[in-house]
């Protein structure tokens, strides 16, 4: 198993994954990281737990 640091939101979660998998679990981090940018642009302060369900959305 592989470990890897990833920021989201401006906070960063270590996260386990299998070998090989890194790369594609940071690019998805960051696929997710952008859209928490992009809401929290247009929208003000929201709290987290619902900027994630709106990423969901």
């Amino acid at each position: 198993m592989a470990q890897i640091n990833v920021n989201v939101n401006g906070k960063t979660y270590p996260l386990v994954c299998a070998e090989g998998d890194q790369d594609r679990l940071s690019k998805l981090a960051a696929y997710v990281d952008a859209k928490c940018t992009d809401l929290t642009s247009k929208l003000g302060h929201v709290a987290e737990n619902r900027l994630l369900l709106m990423l969901l959305c």
